[in-house]
């Protein structure tokens, strides 16, 4: 996963962005993502923080793919974001980064999946962000520590019902959006089935092509009623 010789980390995600139609984060925010990067690909040595791949891949695969949410932050002028099941730090710590004025919450249990968010934080000296070592609790009492974000998302945590199922005592405002890919109709299909009285309404989904491995993805928006 080193940058290779061939391998320019801030070209190749702003090339993505522009195929995208994303306008790229400041030139500040790209130098952040590029140490990100670096460390990812130092701590993935001796931990598995995500899927092994090529470099460009892992570009694509994960700060280009969380990304893509930039658009709805800026269209929603989200304030606060909370990241559930972050993992090592996607989409919620690459958009902390991009958008450096966003409040940021990241879920995530995995231990060394902790340590590694934290070292990242402390070495880019991130301010308003805080990671929750822990699943999220589902129960009313739990969510006054994950605040009142305007938006709350996960990746590759879970299902779309379950996870809304998840969220059924958050707070009655903001918006979830689900980050999926080809099998966003079969899971759309299965929550509506199995949890009709769903307090969330889906409001729209955003699809897209990925630029380099022509991956279907899509930001599947909910509201609570």
């Amino acid at each position: 996963m080193a940058e290779g010789p061939g391998v320019n980390f801030t070209a190749a995600l702003e090339n993505g962005l522009e195929a995208l139609d994303i306008p790229a984060p400041e030139p500040a925010a790209l130098a952040r993502l590029q140490r990100y990067f670096a460390e990812l690909e130092k701590w993935g040595r001796k931990i598995n923080l995500v899927a092994r791949a090529a470099p460009e891949q892992i570009i694509e695969n994960h700060f280009l793919d969380s990304l893509t949410l930039l658009p709805l932050i800026a269209g929603q002028k989200a304030r606060s974001l909370l990241d559930v099941g972050s993992g090592a730090g996607f989409p919620g710590l690459a958009l902390k980064i991009s958008r450096p004025e966003l409040t940021v919450t990241l879920v995530e249990p995995r231990q060394k999946r902790v340590a590694f968010l934290r070292h990242v934080i402390r070495s880019l000296r991130l301010d308003n962000i805080k990671v929750i070592e822990e699943r999220l609790r589902e129960d009313k009492e739990a969510w006054p520590a994950y605040g009142q974000p305007d938006i709350i998302t996960c990746r590759a945590l879970t299902a779309i019902g379950p996870f809304l199922k998840m969220l059924t005592n958050c707070p009655p405002r903001g918006t979830v959006i689900c980050m999926k890919g080809p099998r966003l109709k079969e899971e759309l299909k299965a929550w509506q089935h199995d949890d009709p009285a769903s307090p969330f309404k889906h409001i729209k989904t955003l699809r897209f092509t990925m630029p380099g491995n022509k991956a279907e993805r899509a930001l599947a928006v909910f509201a609570k009623n």
